[in-house]
């Protein structure tokens, strides 16, 4: 199933659940063909703020920003 973001199955997996959030957004960032992407940095940038990882969340924003 592919939701209307293109995030599929795997971007529900990490909601509700701060760690597997991360997870997902640090495997995102680990890839070769997304890891370079705006759209990689972006996933963790809500996860990190939830997390009160504020000054990760603002160099994601930046690398996001940037795109």
């Amino acid at each position: 199933m592919v939701s209307p973001n293109g995030l599929g199955n795997s971007g529900r997996a990490g909601v509700g659940d701060l760690p597997a959030a991360l997870s997902i957004g640090r495997r995102t960032m680990d890839d070769d063909l997304a890891g370079s992407s705006y759209y990689s940095a972006a996933l963790l940038i809500t996860p990190l703020v939830l997390s009160g990882r504020f000054d990760e969340a603002l160099r994601m924003a930046g690398t996001a920003w940037e795109g």
